[in-house]
């Protein structure tokens, strides 16, 4: 595994171009009985397509909000997943899916991954991230169910968006310095 660690490492250096892919088996739609127009419903979806971060997404809801009222369920959804797309790109991965429990993080073949930090990640999620060496590195994360007694009871699909975005933020603060001018050169090329 460290040899294929280390061969990652060796391949980074130029930006990947490419798309990511989210499967999540979740109802995120713009529902008919929420904006009635096709028109709009297909402008809304281009723009949300373009979420670039947690700005475009509080924007995008706000918006929601003022012009047609309380955002249902699956369009909030549909906000979350191209939220997590947007964070996903940002550090290089290719796709995202949900099956049985676990989320499957695939990293571009040129993912400009440091070994050094990725073993320092894994041990920080030593019980529920498995790393899957490879082409197109794999993360395999368990999602976690438990809760504390005192917690709100969460459905599966608000624990799959949370404890995803949770992972994609400690990946991108990790490798790609958090908040810093890299990251928000990224975030802008992610905008285009």
């Amino acid at each position: 595994m460290n040899t294929a660690i280390k061969n990652l490492k060796e391949d980074a250096g130029e930006e990947p171009d490419f798309n990511t892919e989210i499967d999540f088996d979740v109802d995120a739609s713009l529902p008919s009985n929420y904006i009635r127009s096709e028109k709009q419903k297909l402008e809304l979806y281009k723009r949300i397509a373009q979420i670039a971060g947690i700005e475009d997404y509080t924007d995008m809801q706000d918006e929601l909000v003022d012009r047609f009222g309380e955002i249902p369920k699956e369009a909030e959804n549909l906000l979350k997943v191209a939220l997590l797309k947007a964070y996903a790109h940002m550090v290089d991965m290719i796709s995202l899916s949900y099956k049985n429990g676990k989320v499957t993080f695939v990293f571009h073949e040129k993912a400009r991954l440091n070994y050094d930090t990725l073993m320092i990640f894994l041990e920080r999620y030593d019980s529920v991230i498995t790393y899957v060496p490879g082409r197109n590195a794999k993360l395999v994360y368990t999602l976690q169910t438990i809760r504390k007694v005192t917690e709100k009871q969460k459905t599966v699909t608000e624990l799959l968006f949370e404890q995803t975005e949770g992972v994609l933020l400690t990946i991108r603060d990790m490798f790609f310095g958090g908040d810093d001018k890299k990251t928000k050169e990224k975030e802008s090329v992610v905008q285009k």
